[in-house]
């Protein structure tokens, strides 16, 4: 979820989950959940206009994060508090957070980042574990977000490989949810290289892995409006939507000295009408 250990909160993260579960059946589609975290933005014209669109489209099976839901009084009335989630990036942070109650879902973000400290990048599994348990003793429900490199992607070769990822060296049935930070796969700089199709078939080969080890698990497929044009994304969700859950859209417009290429809340409206319709009123 590639965001500044101060700003993770606010990274933004949409998961989505098909609106009319009955409209969705009929369509032959299952339903599927948005989450999305995102609540301030480095140009802060799009405060609002991105809040509106969410408000259209948004309704109680999807997820957002504390600061949005703290921020918009009209979705924390409409999301439950089961669905609003916090994205703690260290052991320490998620005992933190589990301790103060504010917050009922905990997704540890586990990263190459400054965020994470270096113990917990070298000995993921084991940082995975301590993460989980902390959050559990605190009553929390708990999901686990490894970055990219984590599942298995190498940055140099920008090729992907299941069996080195981290998934497989630990128990996914004691996650509630697992988000599968795989963006990177679909970005205009590795596009050339088949990463459209790279990135449907890892999603599928994870998100089935993890299910056949843990059917209760929720898989989360993530996508960046950091790097993918809107077109793209809208492709590779439809591709991967009969293997996963839920969808976690990235929208890390926060800083100014980091592009996002492709947020605006016009691209955000055209995906969340690709894959979810018909609007809220």
């Amino acid at each position: 979820m590639h965001l500044s250990q101060p700003l993770r909160a606010a990274a933004a993260t949409i998961l989505i989950a098909a609106p009319w579960q009955a409209a969705a059946e009929e369509a032959g589609q299952a339903a599927r959940f948005f989450m999305f975290a995102a609540a301030r933005f480095a140009d802060r014209s799009q405060d609002e206009a991105v809040r509106a669109v969410l408000r259209q489209y948004l309704d109680g099976r999807d997820y957002v994060g504390v600061e949005l839901r703290n921020r918009d009084p009209e979705l924390a009335r409409r999301i439950p508090r089961d669905h609003v989630f916090a994205l703690p990036a260290s052991v320490a942070t998620v005992q933190k957070r589990a301790q103060a109650g504010d917050v009922r879902l905990l997704i540890y973000d586990i990263e190459h980042w400054p965020a994470t400290p270096q113990q917990e990048q070298h000995d993921p599994a084991s940082a995975v574990d301590q993460a989980l348990a902390a959050g559990r003793a605190g009553g929390c429900r708990m999901g686990i977000a490894p970055d990219g490199q984590l599942l298995g992607i190498d940055l140099a070769t920008q090729k992907a490989s299941a069996e080195n990822s981290l998934l497989r060296r630990i128990d996914v049935r004691k996650a509630d949810l697992v988000g599968l930070q795989t963006q990177r796969l679909l970005s205009d700089d590795w596009a050339a290289g088949g990463g459209l199709e790279h990135y449907v078939s890892f999603v599928t080969e994870l998100a089935r892995d993890i299910k056949q080890r843990s059917p209760q698990t929720l898989v989360v497929a993530q996508v960046s409006f950091r790097y993918t044009p809107v077109e793209r994304m809208i492709e590779a969700l439809h591709r991967v939507q009969p293997v996963v859950d839920g969808f976690y859209l990235a929208f890390p417009a926060v800083t100014p000295n980091v592009p996002c290429h492709y947020c605006d809340a016009a691209n955000l409206r055209k995906l969340l009408a690709a894959l979810r319709t018909p609007p809220r009123n």
